[in-house]
Formats: C-alpha cells, structure tokens, sequence
C-alpha cells in the first residue's frame, strides 16, 4: 500500500473539530491575560478591556463546542485526537468560569453600582467625582428606591463608632488602604491651611483583582470629642451591576478596620435599623 495513502487516511482520521478546539481556546486564554496585564498597566483603557474581554468569552465558548463536537466524532466514530479535545475543553472552561461567576452574581445581587453606609447623607467625591469621563457613571445621590434595595439586601452594611481619637483612626484607615495597595488621590484634612475639620474624607481609586478595573471609594472619618465615628462608600465606574462587589470591598475594609481598633480600644457597630 502507498505511504502517502496511508498517511492521508491517518490525516482524515483525526478530529478536526478536536484539532481546532485547543487552538481556539488556548487563543481565548492567550487573550484574556494580555488584556488583564496590558489594562493593570494602563495600556489600554477600561472600555476597549471589556470588548476584548467579550471577544476572549466567544472564543472560549466556541473552543468548547468545538472541543464537544469533535470528542462526540471521536467517541462514535473512534477517530483520533481525544487529547486535543480534552485540552481544548479544559482551557475553555477555566476561560469562562469569570464569566459563569459573574453569571451567577448576577442573578444572585441586587443590580445597584453605588453602596455607602449612610444612604441619606453619603460620604461625597469632592476629587473624583470631576475625574469622572462621560463614558463612566454619574456620581450623584443615592435615591430612595436604590437605598431600600441596598437595606434589603446589605443591612450589614453600616457605619461604625470607635472609643478612639479620630486621628488614630485616620491613622489606621489610611494603613489598611496602603495595605491594600489603594490609591489614595485625595484627604480633605490636607487642603490649604486650614485646621482640621470636624470631619475628614479620604478618596481612593480601587482595582479588581482579575481585571484591574477600576470603582472610587470615599471614607469618611468624623470627630465625634471623644470617640470616631467612619462612613464608607464605594461606586462603580462602569456597567449597570456591580455584582456585589462594592458591598463586599466595604464589609471587607470595615471588618479589618474593627480588628484593627479593636486592638487598641473597645469597639461598637451600629446595628442595622429595622
């Protein structure tokens, strides 16, 4: 029998479907970290992310129906490339499971991109609101339907009362944000001459850890003569839905922030109002 036949009957044995599966869905990969490096590194900006983002998501999920189509040809009609398939399911699937998880979120939290711990008088943007491009959000006040979403959904998020001198607890809350590599662009208490005020409000720009994408977040520490008292706020620039993002970089910050002055004095947490 003829090599070249032989092997050209090999050839058309193998799974192409299989063969273009890995190849798709190790692009899908390839692209979604080039993205996520290239916007952490201001390379590109927030908008041209989620496109290419979108762009990675269909290319994994068409490596994993390639990926199934071609095991489903290899399984019926015993053909060859099982590892190709295998592979190329595998890549797709760790490709989408952001996009599962965000899925889930979803459905799973309230559509809502600004959530503050005093929904009648929240800590302001002074700085970043006017940072803020058209393409982004609109920092404003947060309106009564929104504020009774979040109080059905978030009633743990509340401000906290420290038996600490709201100069420590500045101290304290400007560690963690460091700790967190947050970066602060602006403290009320730094502005010209003027003393300090009774109340102090710092603003910082936060990134997701995945994707780098930005939310602004504003804390503010008032000096109650004799004990502190911290609002929080953090607000979305992009998108319709936060994903309970925002809720859970405040309830994050403000438990360590409790561990913290804990350490040092007693502690108290407003409890939610019925």
């Amino acid at each position: 029998m003829d090599v070249g036949f032989v092997m050209a009957l090999i050839l058309e044995r193998r799974s192409r479907s299989a063969w273009w599966s890995r190849r798709v869905a190790v692009f899908s990969a390839v692209l979604l970290a080039m993205a996520g490096l290239t916007h952490r590194y201001g390379m590109i900006d927030t908008v041209s992310l989620f496109w290419i983002v979108g762009a990675a998501g269909v290319l994994a999920l068409l490596g994993l129906t390639l990926a199934m189509a071609g095991l489903s040809q290899i399984w019926r009609e015993g053909w060859t490339g099982a590892r190709d398939g295998l592979l190329g399911a595998g890549v797709a699937l760790v490709v989408l499971m952001p996009f599962l998880i965000a899925g889930y979120r979803f459905f799973a939290y309230p559509a809502l991109v600004d959530i503050s711990t005093d929904l009648v008088d929240p800590p302001r943007f002074a700085f970043l609101q006017g940072m803020r491009m058209p393409q982004m959000n609109e920092i404003g006040p947060i309106g009564e339907e929104a504020a009774a979403v979040q109080q059905h959904n978030y009633p743990e998020i509340t401000g906290r009362r420290y038996d600490l001198a709201a100069e420590r607890t500045l101290a304290i809350v400007r560690q963690l944000a460091a700790a967190r590599s947050w970066s602060v662009v602006f403290s009320s208490d730094a502005v010209g001459d003027e003393p300090i005020a009774a109340d102090t409000t710092i603003e910082a720009v936060v990134y997701s850890l995945l994707l780098a994408i930005p939310s602004d977040v504003a804390i503010r520490i008032v000096d109650e003569q004799g004990s502190t008292y911290v609002d929080m706020r953090s607000a979305s620039r992009y998108g319709l839905h936060d994903f309970g993002e925002n809720a859970r970089t405040i309830e994050a910050f403000l438990s360590d922030l409790d561990a913290e002055a804990s350490l040092q004095v007693g502690v108290t947490v407003d409890e939610p109002s019925e």
